[in-house]
């Protein structure tokens, strides 16, 4: 029965390692009252997270989790605007994907008429 378990655990953790492999891009576009402000690009291991942070000092922060056993994923996305020295707003959101379909995710600011879309797919 231990030797049983010690396979599985040795199976699935192979598994991590080699979906850990793969890599995500997410492409970042900004817009303000309709018009490109930001166009950042940035690749992360899947289970890795990583950050980008604009020029008018807002942080996005995206996340691919390790895909399930039916090939989706959840991949998690937190924009956080700074809006003094010691405030801030964050819009966060998930959505569910296979790596290979990707996905988009968007939100909006209203008061400062900025648009974010965030495309999210397989890196070559």
């Amino acid at each position: 029965m231990k030797i049983a378990i010690f396979v599985a655990l040795l199976m699935s953790a192979s598994g991590l390692v080699q979906a850990s492999e793969d890599r995500v891009l997410f492409a970042v576009t900004e817009k303000t009252d309709g018009v490109v402000t930001a166009s950042p690009s940035f690749v992360a291991a899947v289970g890795q997270q990583a950050s980008v942070r604009l020029s008018d000092g807002l942080s996005i922060e995206a996340l691919t989790k390790v895909p399930d056993s039916d090939g989706r994923s959840w991949t998690q996305v937190r924009i956080t605007y700074f809006q003094g020295s010691d405030s801030k707003f964050v819009q966060e959101t998930s959505m569910r994907h296979t790596l290979a379909e990707g996905g988009s995710i968007e939100f909006t600011e209203p008061s400062k008429h900025k648009r974010f879309v965030v495309v999210v797919r397989k890196a070559n």
